[in-house]
């Protein structure tokens, strides 16, 4: 609440949230990105899974074809065990050296087709019976490769990815008699595989992506007409429930301001109290439909009195025993009033314990400190500061700073401690200003009668 120029504003802060559609255009953006990514990555690893699976199935068929085909790559695994037992035994005595030149030229003239960049036959005792490099040629297998080498005599072909374009595998060499009487371990050259698999790719992202972004914006499309839609259903509803409140609102102010004409001694007083309630409870950080609901509470505080017989409530005088156990029970009877009528639950704390005190020796409950609502603590303040400035038939109306000093008087006993400092944050001018309103005044003419309305609009 700010003053300016001597008007009191109610200022209710909302937090700024994004907007629904931002939001859900985030929210779907991000979707469709990951959707992408996933569908992206799940093709990269599905092609280059064909790649690899197409290629050694190729490859293996090639190979096995070849060595069908030339009986000369054939006896390169022939075995001849009788020499090798011999410790003279050696390559040339075997004649592999001999021939590597007319091996190696017929190896190169049909795997170069391919594009393998290295190889090596071996029989199945783990001896290289060629490569590319001679110097290999009558080694044994390494030992690190022994594992694979196994495996492959079982007659399954192995394959993986070696480097950035290579496919490395090892390939069994069969009989007719299906039986494995050698292997051939190869690396053959990708890369035009990758780079035809790449352009595969590249256009499967680019239909991804158009059919993302079409789905990406036809879903926001359905979505920005259904929000309309809701939005504007949601206006109208807004409008309809604000009609229906403010109905309830000019029947709680008429209801008020009839009690107020009855009791002549307290006339315009709930428009006061109202309003001083408002400003003591924006002082203690309560805003928004909280504060609606106090504004209400305030309004209707004394509505049990139309239960109390004109004698007893006109009365100019003292009241007697009787007659105060009689005016004592309108809390009850306005709570009972107003209990079944749903939208006015919350704020009924203080129509039904606005007049307990912090000691515990006010009514109808006795409740002590804390247990009082907090409502009820700012309005019993409110009343009694009201009680104090306003004329009444027995007596004139107080200042404000004997009314201050009463309450300081009273804090921690009558009134709770944190409402009392509440009270003393808040200038003098702004007490003045509302104890000086026009009593006769119909309500939401007054500057902080209209804030009183909008309270209750919240």
């Amino acid at each position: 609440m700010e003053s300016t120029k001597g008007e009191i504003s109610l200022n209710i802060h909302v937090k700024q949230e994004s907007s629904p559609y931002r939001r859900f255009t985030l929210i779907l953006g991000c979707s469709v990105v990951a959707i992408g990514l996933a569908i992206g990555l799940a093709t990269i690893l599905f092609i280059n899974n064909f790649v690899v699976k197409d290629t050694n199935h190729f490859t293996k068929l090639a190979v096995q074809s070849h060595f069908n085909a030339f009986s000369i790559l054939k006896d390169i695994f022939a075995e001849d065990k009788e020499a090798e037992e011999d410790e003279a035994y050696s390559m040339a005595d075997h004649g592999m050296i001999d021939n590597y030149k007319g091996v190696d030229g017929l190896v190169h003239l049909h795997f170069d087709l391919y594009n393998f960049v290295s190889t090596r036959f071996y029989r199945t005792n783990g001896m290289i019976t060629y490569s590319y490099n001679l110097k290999d040629v009558g080694t044994m297998l390494p030992a690190s490769d022994q594992k694979a080498f196994d495996q492959v005599l079982k007659g399954v072909t192995l394959e993986k990815r070696q480097g950035a374009h290579g496919l490395h595998m090892w390939v069994p060499i069969e009989n007719t008699s299906n039986k494995v009487i050698g292997v051939v371990e190869l690396t053959r050259d990708i890369t035009s595989q990758d780079a035809s698999s790449r352009k595969v790719m590249l256009w499967i992202f680019v239909v991804i992506v158009i059919c993302l972004l079409a789905l990406f914006f036809a879903l926001r499309q359905v979505f920005l007409r259904s929000t309309r839609t809701i939005d504007r259903k949601n206006h109208e509803l807004a409008d309809m429930v604000q009609t229906i409140e403010s109905t309830y609102d000019q029947s709680l102010h008429a209801l008020s301001s009839a009690l107020d004409s009855r009791d002549n001694e307290t006339h315009g007083h709930s428009f006061r109290v109202t309003s001083y309630a408002i400003r003591l409870g924006q002082s203690l950080g309560i805003e928004g439909v909280e504060l609606g609901l106090l504004a209400r509470g305030a309004l209707l505080h004394d509505v049990g009195k139309i239960g109390v017989p004109d004698a007893i409530l006109l009365k100019p005088g003292k009241l007697t025993e009787e007659e105060w156990v009689i005016m004592c029970k309108h809390v009850h009877t306005g709570y009972q009033m107003l209990s079944h009528i749903e939208f006015l639950q919350l704020s009924l704390d203080v129509v039904k314990h606005h007049h307990e005190s912090w000691d515990g020796n006010g009514y109808p409950n006795g409740l002590r400190g804390e247990e009082i609502p907090l409502f009820a603590r700012i309005f019993a303040l409110c009343d009694t500061y009201d009680a104090i400035t306003s004329d009444r038939p027995y007596r004139k109306r107080r200042s404000y700073a004997e009314a201050r000093a009463e309450i300081i008087r009273c804090s921690g006993t009558q009134f709770s401690q944190e409402v009392v400092e509440a009270f003393l944050r808040i200038p003098e001018a702004e007490w003045t200003e509302i104890q000086q309103m026009d009593a006769t005044a119909s309500f939401g003419h007054d500057p902080m009668q209209r804030q009183a309305a909008a309270s209750l609009e919240e």
